[in-house]
């Protein structure tokens, strides 16, 4: 009897198995697509010179300093719109970070 008893131990024992279940873990990884900023796809705004009429009644120094304040205008409109163009290059540097760290984990 304990021969028996002794078999069907060793026999489940050997069916069964010593070997560890593995643990499987499950991620999901969920991808958000964020647009850019709806304020830097403004359109740059750009000054305006004045009309033809207007630049001809100024005195030859009035035209001299309505071309010299158009240009100073026109270059801080430049850098207004460089400014922006840096502004969406750099969201867009964080966002490729952002996702290259997602596909890095995966």
């Amino acid at each position: 009897m304990n021969f028996k008893l002794i078999s069907i131990l060793v026999l489940s024992f050997i069916l069964v198995g010593c070997a560890s279940t593995q643990k499987e873990y499950i991620t999901t990884v969920q991808m958000q697509a964020i647009r850019t900023p709806s304020q830097l796809l403004l359109p740059c705004d750009i000054t305006k010179p004045i009309t033809q009429s207007e630049y001809m009644a100024k005195t030859l120094s009035g035209r001299e300093e309505a071309l010299t304040i158009l240009a100073i205008s026109l270059y801080e409109d430049l850098k207004v719109c460089n400014n922006q163009i840096a502004q969406i290059k750099a969201f867009e540097e964080r966002q490729s970070k952002i996702i290259e760290g997602v596909k890095d984990k995966q």
